[in-house]
Order: C-alpha cells, then structure tokens, then sequence
C-alpha cells in the first residue's frame, strides 16, 4: 500500500493516531494479582508485538507516556523503566509466587481489527512461555465491545485510544468512569483531581509526573506504544492538518 501510494501524486505524511494499550480485567480473573499484570509486562518484547501487528516501523513509537510526545504539557517519562522490560525468566519468576493456579486466560480479540488479533495471538504464546494456561475468545467487534462490558467475559484485550487532548478524558484512567477494565486506584483518583484544581499546567506537572508512575506501579492498562496515522492528500491541497480526525479550516484548493 505504501509504496503503491509513494508513486501517486499525493503529499503523504504521517499523523499522531492514539495509544495502543491491553487492558486488563482488575475486577475479576487472574488479573486481579498484581504480580500477574507485571508478569504479563515482562513477557511481551513490544517492539516484536508491535512490528508483527503493523508490519512497518512507521506506523508506530515505543513509548511509555499516556501522552504523545507533542503534548508537552502532559508528557512525562516517569515509569518508564517498567515499559517494555522483557524478561522471560523474571516473568516466570512472578508467576511462581503469584496466586496463579491453572486457570484459563482469556484474552478477547477480533479480526475486525487485524493489528489487535495480530496482538492478541502473540499475546498468548508469549504468555504461554511463561507458564499460563491461555486461549483466544474471537468474535466480532460489535460482540467484543458487548462481551467486555461483564467481567466474567475476558481477562484481557488489546485496544487502541485515539489521542486525548487531555490525560482525563483517557476512560480507563478514573475509577468513576467504569470502563471495561475497572481500574480501582485512589492514587491514581487524587492525581487527577490535583491536576485539575492545579492553578497552571506547570503547577500541575508534579501530579502528572506521579500519575505516570502509578500508572506504570498499579498497571490497570500497559501501554504498548503509540501509533501513527497514513494520511494522503492531493498535491494541490494546501493547509490540510489532522487531530483525531482532519481539520477543515483553512483548507484551501489550487485551481490552477
């Protein structure tokens, strides 16, 4: 696709497409044991996840932040020595003194979305090497979006957030929120809502700063990475920019 396009006349360029993130069931499962979702973390390398989902390295970022780096307000790299820390053997290692017992992982995924089968297949044979006894639900992506909303249904899923302007708006974040997932921190609650009485984002940046790191210490979600967007427009378009969607104004057209 790309190189088909690289010979039209079209100025490409990529844009800021979102997180992409698994999500893990902290009201029920396995991965109510913390010691589970750090194992978990452990035993993917991201970038191999991330290459065999996308194919191309353009399509995607490591990194560990909830914000993009072009939201430099709210970027932070703390926690970031717990992303991607693949480690086959301290995973076994946890799941050894965890309360794991046998069970079955379920991971749910769809081939609506190639890239989120595509990780949710090297999911499992990652946590298969570590031990776990794990199988793939598929369905439908209407299905999935149903299923996920019992806790009975999964332990896990892969998923992507488009880009947030603020870490707020992130659903999986604020335990009022109630999405899939559940997650249930009070540290995490009291940061965000000392970022939002915070007089000024600078004053806020420390919260934010303590918000990543439990974030990456609680692990409701683990980040994967960021990913980018292939946009294509006509040559003679000009003023054309892209958040979570393009943006119209001041586009204009050369009719020449």
């Amino acid at each position: 696709m790309i190189k088909l396009m690289e010979q039209m006349e079209f100025n490409r360029f990529f844009s800021d497409g979102g997180i992409y993130s698994f999500v893990f069931n902290n009201k029920a499962g396995i991965f109510t044991d913390l010691d589970l979702r750090q194992a978990f973390n452990m035993a993917i390398d991201y970038e191999d996840l991330l290459i065999a989902s996308y194919g191309d390295d353009r399509f995607y970022e490591l990194d560990s932040a909830l914000a993009l780096p072009s939201q430099s307000d709210w970027y932070s790299e703390e926690g970031s020595d717990s992303y991607d820390a693949f480690d086959v053997e301290a995973a076994k290692a946890l799941v050894e003194q965890s309360s794991y017992d046998g069970e079955e992982v379920v991971i749910l995924t769809t081939r609506d979305y190639p890239e989120q089968y595509n990780m949710a297949v090297v999911a499992q044979q990652a946590l298969q090497d570590i031990g776990l006894n794990v199988s793939l639900d598929v369905y439908d992506w209407p299905s999935v979006q149903e299923l996920r909303t019992d806790e009975n249904n999964f332990d896990v899923f892969a998923v992507s957030f488009a880009v947030r302007p603020t870490l707020h708006q992130y659903p999986f974040l604020a335990s009022t929120s109630d999405y899939p997932g559940w997650t249930n921190n009070e540290t995490i609650d009291e940061n965000l809502a000392l970022i939002t009485e915070a007089e000024s984002l600078q004053s806020a940046a420390p919260y934010i700063d303590d918000l990543q790191q439990e974030v990456w210490d609680d692990l409701p979600v683990a980040k994967i990475g960021n990913i980018q967007a292939l946009l294509a427009i006509s040559d003679d378009v000009s003023g054309y920019s892209d958040l979570i969607g393009p943006i119209l104004w001041n586009v204009s057209i050369d009719e020449d």
